[in-house]
């Protein structure tokens, strides 16, 4: 059994899960060809998006000043791997959504 403490933990204790991850992707038209996966510290694996499984927007908080406007991505690799991606059109960036 855990004992309990009662204490508050400190922010640094808590740890997000599923931190969306940067992600480099080739999309000439803003749809996924390719995704560059970080392997190591140094490599990426480079994979072809072989389909795309679904697409959906999420546009939330539009009253702030800062808005979330994102494209989601799920899409089948040619190693058969399944990713989540999203395209955030505040950042112009795109990132990898992992999922437990």
């Amino acid at each position: 059994m855990v004992k309990t403490t009662r204490e508050t933990p400190s922010p640094s204790a808590l740890l997000p899960l599923n931190q969306p991850q940067p992600l480099r992707v080739e999309a000439p038209d803003g749809w996924p060809v390719a995704v560059h996966v970080p392997h190591t510290a140094r490599h990426q694996i480079s994979s072809a998006v072989t389909s795309v499984e679904d697409i959906w927007r999420v546009e939330e908080e539009w009253w702030r000043d800062a808005p979330i406007v994102r494209t989601y991505f799920e899409v089948l690799l040619d190693t058969g791997r399944r990713m989540t991606l999203f395209f955030d059109h505040a950042s112009t960036s795109w990132y990898w959504q992992r999922h437990a």
